[in-house]
């Protein structure tokens, strides 16, 4: 495993640490659990979880939006079919 450069450290983490677990950034990079975490408190970089929680979120806010639309699609639907 090639030994990362600080600024290489610094591109890995800010890029990857959002999406990717420490563990699995330490077997593809042998960054250790703490410079994982300094470089995104020091630079604000959203952890793993955080990141994954936050898009997580986002998605079921747009599957309730797709829902409501769909339901009302489908009444809108039914009710010119039966012409209430």
């Amino acid at each position: 495993m090639k030994n990362l450069k600080p600024k290489e450290q610094i591109i890995v983490i800010t890029e990857l640490a959002p999406w990717f677990t420490p563990t699995e950034l330490k077997e593809r990079f042998g960054l250790t659990n703490a410079q994982i975490y300094h470089c995104c408190n020091k630079y604000g970089i959203l952890k793993s979880r955080e990141n994954l929680s936050k898009v997580k979120q986002e998605f079921l806010d747009e599957l309730a939006i797709h829902i409501a639309d769909k339901k009302i699609e489908k009444l809108t639907a039914v009710m010119r079919q039966i012409s209430f």
